[in-house]
């Protein structure tokens, strides 16, 4: 995959959370999803999604600490690109 013109390479887990990020970009991907993306029927506690997260930002974000790609939507899951429109 490349970012910004430069070519990185993704663990397995990583390719998959992220391929299910992008296909659903711009909308909230629940935490239940990703984690079976990434880890199918393998069993994954709670925090191993969010460190997963956080290494990916670190892989394809300018700058981890400002999620520009990849946001964290409350306790529910995560989205890729734009943020969510909130209804009114």
């Amino acid at each position: 995959m490349y970012v910004d013109g430069h070519l990185v390479h993704l663990p397995a887990r990583e390719a998959a959370a992220l391929g299910l990020l992008m296909a659903h970009a711009g909308q909230v991907v629940y935490r239940a999803a990703l984690t079976e993306a990434a880890w199918g029927t393998e069993p994954a506690h709670h925090n191993d999604l969010d460190r997963l997260i956080r290494r990916l930002r670190r892989r394809i974000q300018p700058s981890p600490l400002s999620p520009a790609r990849l946001r964290r939507v409350g306790d529910t899951g995560y989205t890729f690109g734009s943020a969510p429109v909130e209804s009114s």
